[in-house]
């Protein structure tokens, strides 16, 4: 049995999910008061498992917002 964390979207066309080389989730409070959640995931690349098309896709960072 094989043992690799996956993200899945829903309506994806790469049913399969995406492989998770890095993910970092924090917590922090500013001077406000304001709780910020940030994280940073990194998948592998989006047309690794994809034999047509094998361009490289940039990586992007995604950010919170504050609850």
């Amino acid at each position: 049995m094989e043992n690799t964390s996956k993200i899945y979207f829903t309506d994806n066309p790469y049913p399969n999910g995406h492989k998770i080389e890095i993910f970092n989730w924090s917590g922090r409070i500013d001077e406000y008061g304001y709780i910020w959640l940030d994280f940073y995931l990194k998948t592998e690349n989006y047309y690794a498992n994809d034999d047509e098309n094998n361009e490289e896709e940039d990586e992007t960072c995604l950010t919170g917002t504050p609850k």
